[in-house]
C-alpha cells in the first residue's frame, strides 16, 4: 500500500516475533465510541495497544498502514468503494 501511494517499496515480514499463535477472535474492544471511562479516541488506542506492548510510534505505524490498505477496494472487505468514494489526499479509488 505504501509503494502504491507513492512511497518506497519495503520488504515485509509477516507476524509478530513475540507470539506463537493468533489471539482469539473478538479479543479487541469496540473501535466505536463511546469508549470506556469516557476517554478520547487517542487514549482508547493507547489503552488497547499499550497492554499488548505497542509504543505510540508502533500504534501510529499500524493505524497508518490500515488506513492506506483500506483506501483500495480490492484490499478491503469493509465497503464497496474502499475508504470512502473519493479516496484520501494520498490515494484515489478510481480504477
Amino acid at each position: 500500500a505504501i509503494s502504491l501511494a507513492g512511497g518506497p517499496t519495503i520488504d515485509m515480514r509477516y507476524g509478530r516475533k513475540d507470539a506463537d499463535a493468533c489471539p482469539q477472535e473478538g479479543n479487541l474492544p469496540s473501535a466505536n465510541p463511546p469508549f470506556p471511562r469516557g476517554v478520547d479516541a487517542a487514549q482508547h488506542l493507547r489503552d488497547v495497544f499499550h497492554r499488548m506492548g505497542f509504543s505510540d510510534q508502533e500504534i501510529v505505524a499500524l493505524s497508518g498502514a490500515h488506513t492506506l490498505g483500506r483506501a483500495f477496494k480490492e484490499r478491503s472487505g469493509t465497503t464497496e468503494y474502499g475508504y470512502g468514494k473519493k479516496g484520501t489526499g494520498f490515494t484515489s479509488n478510481e480504477e
